[in-house]
Formats: structure tokens, sequence, C-alpha cells
């Protein structure tokens, strides 16, 4: 079969979200797996002034690695329907030893020229879903923003918190998902899910399912433990978050609000709903997805007492895209 670059397909508009979640995941492979340059050597030198401190900080702790060097869409394919990497440079070449996040940045950056954004943005969030988030490696943002400057422009927006949550199959993740392309910082919001949080911190792919030991009161402590320190650290290298998560306990909601005043930054809560045969429904048809919810919990959360939602709700019941507009009209996107 002749391969198919991703730049064939984006010419025909043909690049999807799980074609990117594909693409992000075998980059962040490509990544995790690469041998760190040695602090002293080699060519990939910090750029100089405000950035050289970080930079230096970065090599020193083996951000700086042997990687693919011309990730462009044109150097991703589909070889009998497996995403492959083609054309990396070779491994003396000074552009494959460079910051694995100005690695990914080449991408971001042409994805962001032919104003595909939706796709910018899920790639970014899924590689970071992948490779452990903003609570690893605190400052990997703030590098992404330095490489990300020319293509998105020298002003720097105001952060803010958006939490977004619902009952499951109430239609929270799809408005995480379509609302993070619209906002105005690099490569669109950063989307932290519980789900992808709680399965990173069990040592298992996004992919696999978790077994109810995953789920247990002392984990789900864990997990929105883990979740709120990524929103803090993202928040803090003043980029825009969508915190993803059912938030049914009243506490939960008021401990998410208490982030973004922590961090000083604006907040605004959406409650995403949809009748219960609905949410089963959409549960039933999910595919490539990362939670692991069934039908018997959305029966089970039925018992349960959200209290009083004060944050604006949403009926996801209707049509797709006046669902979406309700949401960017609330939170101003």
């Amino acid at each position: 079969m002749v391969p198919v670059t991703l730049e064939q397909l984006a010419g025909t508009g043909k690049i999807d979200r799980f074609l990117m979640e594909k693409a992000a995941d075998l980059i962040a492979a490509l990544h995790l797996n690469a041998p760190p340059l040695k602090p002293s050597l080699g060519p990939a030198g910090p750029p100089e002034g405000a950035m050289e401190a970080l930079f230096i900080r970065r090599r020193k702790a083996g951000c700086m690695r042997l990687i693919h060097g011309d990730l462009r869409l044109r150097n991703i394919a589909l070889v009998d329907d497996q995403l492959t990497l083609i054309n990396r440079a070779g491994p003396d070449c000074a552009a494959a030893q460079i910051d694995v996040v100005g690695d990914l940045a080449v991408l971001l950056r042409e994805l962001q020229a032919r104003g595909l954004h939706e796709p910018l943005n899920i790639l970014f969030n899924r590689y970071f879903d992948v490779t452990g988030g903003v609570v690893d490696d605190p400052e990997t943002l703030t590098v992404l923003r330095h490489f990300l400057a020319d293509a998105t422009g020298s002003t720097k927006p105001s952060a803010r918190l958006v939490a977004i949550g619902g009952l499951s199959g109430g239609g929270k993740s799809r408005m995480s998902r379509k609302l993070a392309p619209f906002f105005a910082c690099p490569a669109g919001a950063r989307v932290v899910r519980t789900d992808v949080v709680r399965k990173r911190m069990m040592g298992i792919a996004l992919s696999e399912r978790l077994l109810s030991h995953g789920y247990t009161e002392e984990k789900s402590r864990q997990t929105y433990q883990r979740f709120g320190d990524e929103l803090s650290v993202a928040l803090a290298q003043g980029h825009s978050v969508i915190a993803d998560a059912v938030f049914a306990q009243p506490e939960q909601r008021q401990q998410v609000q208490a982030i973004a005043e922590r961090a000083g930054v604006a907040f605004c809560g959406l409650w995403v709903h949809a009748p219960v045969e609905v949410r089963e429904d959409r549960v039933n048809s999910r595919r490539n997805n990362v939670s692991d919810v069934t039908t018997d919990v959305i029966q089970r959360q039925l018992d349960i007492d959200l209290g009083a939602i004060e944050w604006h709700q949403i009926d996801s019941s209707g049509p797709k895209d006046q669902t979406l507009q309700q949401g960017r009209d609330i939170v101003g996107v």
C-alpha cells in the first residue's frame, strides 16, 4: 500500500480526532524512550536572554533528547493502516538534538498555520496526557509558549479556569474537548480530565480498562489531589485550563473554584446534563474513550445527592452545535 502522509490528508480535510490522538501517542512514545543528551555536550544549546536559565535547567533534567528533528505533517504517514514517523533526522544532526517540547512545537506550528485549531488542540492535550501532564515537568507550558510565540503572536492572554462537570454520559468531556481550541492561548486550553489522571497515576495506558481497585475511595481522593495539582501548575504558567470531572460533590465544586481563587484567575463553572436514557445511549455507543463508565455506573449515580448546583447549566440533549454554542456564549470564547 502506498503511504499517505498527514499533509495529504490535511489537504482533503481528513484529519480527525482519532488520527491526532494516534499521532500524539506515537510522538509521546518516541520522546519518552529517547536517550537524554548529556548536560554538557551536543549542539542543543540554550537560547540567549531570559529563557537561557530555563533551557539549561531542562537540559540537566533530561528534556533535551535525541528525537525526530522534523515533525511535520509530511513526515507522519499511514503505512498499511499504521501511523509511522518517517524521514527522521540523523543522530548527528543538530535538529534531532533538541528539547522534546520544541520537537512537538514544529508540528503544532504547522497545524496553527493551516488553521487546523481543533486537531492542534487534540494533539497538544493528548501528548501531555500521555507524557505525564505538567506536574511531572512544571515548566513545559512556558517552554511551549516560547516555541509558539511567533505563530500565535506576542500578546499573552489572561489565564482562566473553566470547570465542566456533570454525571457520566452528560456531555461534559465533549464540551471540554470542543471548547478548548477556542481559547486564545498557545495550542488552546489545556484540558485536564480525572479519567486521564487516574489511569496515568495507576500506570496503565489510556486505552486500557481500569479494574475496580482503581476506583476505591482512597484512589479517588488521590486522583482529585493530583488533578488539582495539575490545574494549579498549568495556571501558574499562565495557561488557561479546562477541568473535566464529574464534580458530583458540592465540596469538589468548591475546591476547584478555590484553585482559581488561589491562582488569581477568573473562574467559570458549567454543569452539562442530559436525560438518563440519552446518557445511557451515549455510553453504549462510545469507542476509543478513556472513560470506563458503564450503564451500571449511570444507574448508581441516580442516588447521588448533588446538592445545590450553582454553576451554569446546559442541557446537552439537543443538537450538538447548539449545545457547544451555549457553552461558548457562557464562557466567552
